[in-house]
């Protein structure tokens, strides 16, 4: 046994490695890769004979929230939390570099309304 200080994106935590934590952790990884392949792999073959197109993202959610069995709705907060994360890491990176990165887009459409005459 021995005592294991973790920092992952900037959060800490301490643990005792104990043989039986590490087997746990190792067949809880293999279960869930496991599960997450098969899922995807139905999915990227019936989903375009049903819908004509390859299943979303959202799909895939769905059905790890349903093989997980996590509490109703929490496909859309995976989604939402993921999402976060990627507007946390530009809002970062924003800040970091003191300029907004990806200004790609373009508004090509007639002028706003300003709704002074």
């Amino acid at each position: 046994m021995r005592d294991v200080d973790i920092v992952n994106e900037g959060i800490w935590f301490s643990m005792t490695v104990t043989p039986r934590l590490t087997s746990v952790l190792m067949l809880s990884i293999l279960i869930l890769e496991s599960m997450c392949l098969r899922i995807a792999e139905a999915a990227q073959t019936v989903g375009p004979d049903l819908l004509d197109r390859p299943p979303a993202f959202d799909f895939a959610l769905v059905a790890l929230e349903r093989t997980l069995d996590l509490p109703s709705g929490a496909a859309l907060t995976l989604f939402a939390l993921g999402r976060m994360v990627g507007w946390t890491g530009h809002m970062i990176e924003q800040y970091e570099e003191g300029q907004v990165i990806r200004p790609r887009a373009q508004y090509v459409g007639p002028p706003p309304e300003t709704g002074v005459e």
